[in-house]
């Protein structure tokens, strides 16, 4: 089963995150965002591959996908 997960390019490999997402796509990760400016590559993959995505040249980490909610404004 595919689990959202969020990879955050190593800073030293900004300049290469295109090359950073061609090579988690090859290893198994379905990329859906590349986010150059932060460095940031959203995607999914089987659960059991986030830990060598993880142990890949350029990556920094690789997280789970969560939802944020932001409360509204105003007292509650």
């Amino acid at each position: 089963m595919k689990t959202r997960i969020v990879v955050t390019v190593d800073p030293a490999q900004l300049g290469r995150i295109d090359e950073v997402a061609q090579s988690l796509t090859r290893a198994g990760m379905t990329v859906d965002q590349i986010l150059s400016t932060t460095g940031i590559i959203t995607g999914s993959a089987d659960h059991g591959q986030t830990s060598a995505l993880g142990a890949m040249p350029g990556i920094a980490s690789v997280e789970p996908d969560g939802d944020v909610q932001i409360p509204p404004d105003g007292p509650q």
